[in-house]
């Protein structure tokens, strides 16, 4: 019996600890660790309003704040033409979004990451373009309904 209680406390202790997994607003935030460096690897996202197999993406990567757009489709193998608008104000763009390594993502550049970020904080919705590589235009709206509250878990 004694070894049977030791078996079980030995594997409740070394049992990873599972993410914590919650909904912020129109977000899914899931918070983790990096099991070796602590880093914070958590991530947040939020399906499209018009189409439900899009995404937009948040989370950390080298010690900065990433933002991405999946429009559910192969890109191409180089950066194309985005643009954003948030509610009615006038759009940003174009300019050409940092590509995924298999073509499917559009990442908003590193130096636009804090302007995004800032108007997003007050909008209610935000619309992203990406051309793909023969100029088609995918686009999706996204609610931003608890982006504050996603953006005080995610510190990079």
């Amino acid at each position: 019996m004694k070894k049977l209680a030791a078996t079980l406390a030995f594997l409740l202790l070394a049992a990873p600890v599972a993410a914590q997994r919650m909904t912020l607003g129109a977000f899914r935030f899931v918070q983790e660790s990096d099991p070796i460096t602590d880093k914070n690897a958590s991530y947040a996202y939020t399906d499209g309003l018009v189409d439900s197999d899009t995404a937009l993406h948040l989370w950390c990567q080298e010690g900065e704040l990433t933002v991405a757009f999946d429009p559910s489709t192969y890109l191409g193998p180089s950066s194309y033409d985005m643009y954003w608008r948030f509610d009615k104000t006038p759009s940003v763009g174009p300019f050409k979004f940092d590509e995924s390594k298999k073509g499917t993502w559009a990442y908003i550049p590193t130096n636009m990451v804090s302007r995004f970020l800032t108007s997003a904080k007050s909008a209610k919705q935000v619309t992203l373009r990406a051309n793909d590589q023969k100029g088609v235009p995918y686009t999706d709206t996204f609610d931003l309904r608890g982006i504050g509250d996603v953006l005080k878990r995610l510190k990079c």
